[in-house]
């Protein structure tokens, strides 16, 4: 199963969207964050062109559990915001939170992040 959350459009026309899937064939890219399903569900967001007729960058996001995505937005500058959730897991290490996950007795935490 693979939900959309989010989607924003740039000014050159490019759409970004933003999800959850538990697909291990969730399409990636060249220089993606994590290019394999690493918990039940993971976290995606991916850039497709204006005429959305290719992947500019496809990336899961996630741990060794469930993690998901809620919402996305962009800032006048083009940086991309996306805000989730994640279950019984650390969000993994390389990500730049702008918000540490808080976690409700160890299980669940919330996060926001910024891909630029």
């Amino acid at each position: 199963m693979t939900r959309l959350v989010g989607i924003a459009v740039d000014a050159s026309g490019n759409a970004y969207v933003a999800g959850y899937t538990n697909s291990y064939y969730f399409p990636t890219t060249h220089g993606a964050l994590e290019t394999i399903l690493r918990g039940g569900f993971d976290a995606f967001v991916s850039k497709l062109n204006p005429t959305a007729s290719a992947l500019v960058y496809s990336t899961y996001l996630g741990g060794g559990s469930d993690d998901y995505a809620y919402a996305l937005t962009l800032d006048p500058s083009g940086n991309v915001y996306v805000t989730g959730q994640n279950l019984f897991s650390r969000f993994p290490h390389y990500v730049s939170l702008l918000s540490r996950p808080r976690w409700a007795e160890g299980r669940a935490g919330a996060w926001k992040m910024r891909l630029l």
